[in-house]
């Protein structure tokens, strides 16, 4: 059995599974989050509805 950080020693593999997937989904969240923010800065920096008022 492959141990993951001794979670599957402890609390099953189920437990360990579960904990993984949680922390593989924050950091995904959080990848998107900052992807965004980023893209919106680039759009405020961009914005060209600014060039069209007289």
């Amino acid at each position: 059995m492959i141990e993951v950080s001794g979670l599957t020693k402890r609390y099953g593999n189920f437990t360990a599974v579960r904990d993984l997937a949680f922390a593989v989904r924050v950091i995904l969240l959080a990848e998107i989050g900052c992807g965004l923010w980023w893209l919106g800065g680039r759009f405020e920096k961009f914005d060209l509805s600014a060039e069209l008022r007289p």
